[in-house]
């Protein structure tokens, strides 16, 4: 059924179809964005509606992990040429997970690789390893956190939120933030399958045509580790 707008972008150009030269021309252009303008407004509304314009249900991550992820993926096949890289998990892991099934989870999508990770309470602070902290404090420093000579933060906060950090020894390789869409079993390990893609990418270009870089840095606009994450999306309209 043809809405009001409508009926009046039409009654414009039976109007207008009598002009000659470039008037009627410029005129019917006019109209035409009008009603063009009306229909992506009305489609923006059905979206919000029902939500498929939103990120329901999914983990609060951005597309990049601070620091180098490409030397992180690197440092990972190197470990794993001799045996798992270590995976120390700390904190309280909600969905009553066990610290393997999150390493499970972490490898199960790294591409390009056959990842080996290997969950143990403590590792060697002089290789590479990982070290995931659920309800990381606010006080944790990330470029500090791979250091043994630092001490542990104390006090978790909520325990769907996460810090994960590849460590070179006391060096952080790469490093980011994140939290599950709840603190259920399913959706903390659809987190840990997005943090394992982010933190191990795959480097070489020439298997997909692109990079899968788009740059660094993209955890450092979600604030603080204990604080609220936000997510923006935006829609652009050609008009």
């Amino acid at each position: 059924m043809a809405t009001g707008v409508d009926q009046q972008v039409g009654s414009a150009r039976l109007e207008r179809s009598g002009s000659v030269g470039g008037t009627a021309q410029r005129d019917t252009k006019v109209a035409k964005m009008t009603l063009d303008s009306s229909v992506c407004l009305r489609a923006l509304v059905v979206l919000a509606g029902t939500g498929l314009g939103g990120c329901a249900a999914s983990p609060e991550i951005g597309a990049y992990a601070d620091g180098d992820p490409r030397s992180a993926r690197l440092l990972l096949e190197d470990v794993n040429r001799s045996g798992p890289m270590p995976v120390v998990v700390r904190g309280p892991i909600p969905g009553n997970l066990t610290a393997p099934a999150v390493v499970d989870a972490l490898a199960s999508e790294i591409v390009g690789t056959a990842p080996y990770f290997s969950a143990m309470p403590e590792a060697p602070t002089d290789r590479g390893r990982v070290i995931l902290v659920f309800g990381p404090p606010d006080q944790m420093s990330p470029w500090k956190a791979c250091d043994p000579a630092t001490p542990e933060a104390s006090g978790f906060g909520e325990a769907r939120r996460l810090a994960a950090f590849v460590c070179d020894g006391p060096s952080t390789v790469a490093h980011l933030r994140a939290a599950a869409a709840s603190d259920s079993a399913e959706d903390v390990v659809r987190l840990m399958r997005e943090v394992g893609r982010n933190l191990f990418p795959d480097p070489y270009a020439g298997r997909y045509g692109s990079s899968g870089y788009g740059g660094y840095g993209g955890f450092g606009s979600f604030g603080a580790y204990g604080g609220d994450i936000g997510v923006g999306v935006g829609i652009g309209l050609g008009f």
